[in-house]
């Protein structure tokens, strides 16, 4: 039951900040309410996107551009910013 839910993450929680639990859905944990909040909205990007990118067919990012996104991410939160925002 949602009860055993608690006790499977007790282990791992530390291990990473959004867990997808099965039946359950998506899980963020932040250092407030806020930070987790915006990890929600990272999840649900990335699923819209994963959604309409399988819609439009085995298309792939070419390494680069996807190496140009990833340090793109890294300098907003390094800068401070919602990666989203």
């Amino acid at each position: 039951g949602s009860m055993d839910v608690p006790a499977l993450l007790e282990p791992i929680i530390d291990a990473a900040d959004v867990f997808l639990i099965a039946n359950h859905g998506a899980l963020t944990v932040g250092k407030d309410v806020f930070d987790a909040y915006f990890k929600m909205e990272s999840v649900e990007l990335c699923a819209q996107t994963t959604f309409i990118a399988e819609q439009l067919g085995p298309k792939r990012i070419p390494q680069d551009q996807l190496d140009t996104l990833f340090q793109m991410r890294r300098e907003r939160i390094d800068a401070g910013r919602r990666p989203n925002a």
